[in-house]
Protein backbone atom coordinates (compact mmCIF):
# COMPACT_ATOMS: atom_id res chain seq x y z
CA UNK A 1 0.00 0.00 0.00
CA UNK A 2 2.79 2.49 1.00
CA UNK A 3 4.36 1.69 -2.27
CA UNK A 4 1.23 2.84 -4.71
CA UNK A 5 1.19 5.64 -2.24
CA UNK A 6 4.53 6.72 -3.57
CA UNK A 7 4.10 5.76 -6.98
CA UNK A 8 0.54 8.41 -6.99
CA UNK A 9 2.85 11.05 -5.21
CA UNK A 10 5.87 10.48 -7.82
CA UNK A 11 3.57 10.35 -10.82
CA UNK A 12 1.58 14.13 -9.50
CA UNK A 13 5.06 15.05 -9.15
CA UNK A 14 5.88 14.56 -12.59
CA UNK A 15 2.68 15.49 -14.15
CA UNK A 16 2.60 19.41 -12.38
CA UNK A 17 6.26 19.64 -13.59
CA UNK A 18 5.64 18.70 -16.90
CA UNK A 19 2.24 20.73 -17.27
CA UNK A 20 3.91 24.15 -15.69
CA UNK A 21 6.85 23.44 -18.20
CA UNK A 22 4.89 22.81 -21.29
CA UNK A 23 2.26 25.55 -20.30
CA UNK A 24 5.20 27.90 -19.70
CA UNK A 25 6.97 27.10 -23.60
CA UNK A 26 3.93 27.14 -25.56
CA UNK A 27 3.38 30.44 -23.85
CA UNK A 28 6.54 31.66 -24.87
CA UNK A 29 6.14 30.35 -28.44
CA UNK A 30 2.85 31.53 -28.60
CA UNK A 31 3.23 35.16 -27.68
CA UNK A 32 6.40 35.16 -30.39
CA UNK A 33 4.20 33.48 -33.22
CA UNK A 34 1.99 36.26 -32.00
CA UNK A 35 3.98 39.09 -32.57
CA UNK A 36 5.20 37.67 -35.84
CA UNK A 37 1.96 37.16 -37.40
CA UNK A 38 0.84 41.25 -36.93
CA UNK A 39 4.34 42.44 -38.45
CA UNK A 40 3.98 40.26 -41.15
CA UNK A 41 0.53 40.76 -42.23
CA UNK A 42 0.67 44.78 -41.50
CA UNK A 43 -2.28 45.02 -38.59
CA UNK A 44 0.48 46.37 -36.33
CA UNK A 45 0.66 50.31 -36.20
CA UNK A 46 4.02 51.67 -36.98
CA UNK A 47 4.87 55.14 -34.93
CA UNK A 48 8.06 56.97 -33.95
CA UNK A 49 9.32 57.05 -30.64
CA UNK A 50 11.94 58.15 -28.42
CA UNK A 51 14.49 56.39 -26.20
CA UNK A 52 13.89 57.27 -22.75
CA UNK A 53 16.29 55.02 -20.40
CA UNK A 54 18.82 52.29 -21.18
CA UNK A 55 19.04 48.78 -19.41
CA UNK A 56 21.91 46.63 -18.09
CA UNK A 57 23.00 43.33 -17.80
CA UNK A 58 25.45 41.92 -15.24
CA UNK A 59 27.31 40.39 -18.42
CA UNK A 60 27.62 43.87 -19.77
CA UNK A 61 24.51 43.49 -22.39
CA UNK A 62 22.34 46.64 -22.95
CA UNK A 63 18.68 47.52 -24.03
CA UNK A 64 17.01 50.36 -25.18
CA UNK A 65 14.15 51.79 -23.43
CA UNK A 66 11.83 53.42 -25.88
CA UNK A 67 8.42 55.91 -24.89
CA UNK A 68 5.79 55.95 -27.48
CA UNK A 69 2.53 57.23 -27.79
CA UNK A 70 -0.34 54.97 -29.27
CA UNK A 71 -2.57 55.90 -32.09
CA UNK A 72 -5.48 56.16 -28.67
CA UNK A 73 -3.46 59.21 -27.09
CA UNK A 74 -1.78 57.04 -24.64
CA UNK A 75 1.98 56.79 -23.84
CA UNK A 76 3.30 53.45 -23.86
CA UNK A 77 6.89 51.69 -23.30
CA UNK A 78 8.70 49.14 -25.51
CA UNK A 79 12.24 47.77 -24.89
CA UNK A 80 14.52 46.41 -27.66
CA UNK A 81 16.36 43.67 -26.98
CA UNK A 82 19.93 42.86 -25.71
CA UNK A 83 22.52 43.54 -27.11
CA UNK A 84 26.27 44.19 -26.69
CA UNK A 85 26.14 47.61 -27.91
CA UNK A 86 23.66 50.58 -27.28
CA UNK A 87 20.81 49.59 -29.81
CA UNK A 88 19.30 53.13 -29.53
CA UNK A 89 21.20 56.02 -27.76
CA UNK A 90 18.98 58.29 -25.41
CA UNK A 91 16.87 61.06 -27.15
CA UNK A 92 17.20 59.37 -30.37
CA UNK A 93 14.44 58.30 -32.17
CA UNK A 94 13.02 54.74 -33.26
CA UNK A 95 10.57 53.29 -35.57
CA UNK A 96 8.00 50.83 -33.17
CA UNK A 97 5.48 48.94 -34.27
CA UNK A 98 2.65 47.71 -31.50
CA UNK A 99 -0.31 45.10 -31.81
CA UNK A 100 -3.49 48.31 -30.85
CA UNK A 101 -5.07 44.80 -29.19
CA UNK A 102 -1.97 44.40 -27.01
CA UNK A 103 -1.88 40.68 -27.29
CA UNK A 104 1.80 41.01 -28.63
CA UNK A 105 4.98 43.54 -27.31
CA UNK A 106 5.51 45.90 -29.51
CA UNK A 107 8.98 45.43 -31.74
CA UNK A 108 11.37 48.65 -32.19
CA UNK A 109 13.35 49.17 -35.65
CA UNK A 110 12.47 45.14 -36.57
CA UNK A 111 14.24 43.94 -33.53
CA UNK A 112 12.47 40.89 -33.12
CA UNK A 113 13.94 38.22 -31.00
CA UNK A 114 13.83 34.97 -32.58
CA UNK A 115 15.82 33.19 -29.48
CA UNK A 116 12.65 33.29 -27.57
CA UNK A 117 11.35 30.20 -30.24
CA UNK A 118 14.42 28.43 -29.13
CA UNK A 119 13.97 28.75 -25.61
CA UNK A 120 10.19 27.81 -25.94
CA UNK A 121 11.15 25.18 -27.92
CA UNK A 122 13.64 24.14 -25.21
CA UNK A 123 10.78 24.52 -22.00
CA UNK A 124 8.64 21.72 -24.19
CA UNK A 125 11.57 19.37 -24.40
CA UNK A 126 11.95 19.55 -20.95
CA UNK A 127 8.50 19.40 -19.97
CA UNK A 128 8.16 16.12 -22.76
CA UNK A 129 11.43 14.84 -20.36
CA UNK A 130 9.58 14.44 -17.33
CA UNK A 131 6.45 13.35 -19.25
CA UNK A 132 8.94 10.80 -20.33
CA UNK A 133 9.61 10.13 -16.86
CA UNK A 134 6.73 10.16 -15.95
CA UNK A 135 5.31 7.21 -18.59
CA UNK A 136 7.92 5.42 -17.35
CA UNK A 137 7.07 5.40 -13.82
CA UNK A 138 3.72 4.52 -14.34
CA UNK A 139 3.99 1.54 -16.60
CA UNK A 140 7.49 0.33 -14.60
Amino acid sequence: MLYMVGAVVIVLFFAGIFLVIAYIGFAVIRTRWIQGEFRRSGRGIRVEGVCVDLGWTGSGLVRSGIRYQREDGRESFAWTRYRPSIPVQVGDTARVLYDPKGKAHAVVNGDFNEGSYVAGALLCAFGLFFFGGLLYVVFW
